[in-house]
């Protein structure tokens, strides 16, 4: 008996060994890349400005970058990893970066959740290119062959990278799959939709009836783009007074705002939930009515 607990010990003992060698090999490796990331480009190693340095040492370096992927292959098996350095990667512009941490993501056989799909159609949208269109369109269809869950503002970047491409049926067949359209986004979208297939007919019934007065102001307001209404003007040129007319009384009801469409995309919104406080949490027991701590000193 005594012998088989002990060989069940050593067993474990090895087995902890082990796991415990083999993340100080993947954690020199890891270091050993970041290391030669900063020594590459020439940068300092304090603590300070390491989490600032290593996006762009990745931007210049995108060798070690893989070096670095392949010493973390099989480690990180969840896709949080991935979308943390490819949201700091788009966020520093490294687009071209981020959408090779989406194909090395890819050929370890990763899983994409909703935050990879709304970062893989992000960069795609802001390369603009035959093949980031290409990625975007293929990886959406995938997505709907498995029936993976495929945000709103994803649907939006696929939208508008569909129309800066000009395939506008395209387009329009994504949009048709967004569930919910009530957003600020999905109608500047819908309006440049319209006007690139012609529709004028449906684009005037359109802001005709986003109109709102400013005498119900416990209404919602439809907002456009200042951006979007010039290329609504520009591609009518002045050919339609009803539009003319349509898009002034917009204007002067304050539903023509500044921000950009790319903007809108961009933007990320700030949860409206308040943290709860340390004072307002229960201070009495519930099951003496005292004062929570004299209750706890007193068991």
């Amino acid at each position: 008996m005594l012998q088989m607990e002990e060989k069940h010990i050593s067993a474990k003992h090895q087995i902890s060994s082990y796991f415990s060698l083999r993340i100080a090999v993947i954690c020199n490796s890891v270091l050993f890349c970041c290391v030669h990331l900063c020594l590459y480009c020439k940068l300092c190693l304090c603590s300070g400005c390491f989490a600032r340095i290593v996006p762009t040492a990745l931007k210049r370096c995108p060798l070690l970058l893989s070096r670095l992927f392949q010493a973390l292959k099989g480690f990180f098996s969840d896709s949080t990893s991935f979308n943390i350095v490819m949201d700091m990667m788009f966020m520093k512009g490294y687009y071209e970066t981020a959408l090779e941490v989406l194909m090395n993501m890819r050929k370890q056989g990763v899983h994409f959740n909703k935050d990879t799909f709304t970062l893989a159609f992000a960069v795609c949208y802001k390369l603009n290119s035959p093949e980031s269109y290409r990625i975007c369109t293929a990886l959406l269809e995938e997505s709907h062959v498995k029936g993976n869950l495929i945000p709103r503002i994803a649907y939006c970047f696929a939208v508008a990278l569909a129309l800066r491409q000009e395939d506008i049926e395209n387009a329009k067949s994504v949009y048709s799959r967004i569930m919910n359209t009530d957003s600020k986004i999905c109608l500047n979208l819908k309006v440049l939709i319209l006007l690139k297939s012609g529709a004028e007919a449906d684009l005037l019934a359109l802001l005709t009836s986003s109109f709102v007065q400013d005498t119900l102001r416990f209404v919602k307001k439809p907002e456009f783009s200042q951006e979007v209404i010039s290329v609504v003007q520009e591609g009518m040129g002045g050919s339609r007074p009803q539009m003319e007319t349509a898009l002034s009384r917009l204007q002067l009801a304050g539903q023509v705002t500044e921000p950009s469409l790319d903007h809108m995309l961009c933007h990320t919104p700030h949860s409206k939930r308040k943290p709860a406080a340390l004072l307002d949490q229960r201070k009495t027991s519930r099951r003496t009515f005292r004062p929570l701590q004299s209750a706890l000193l007193s068991e």
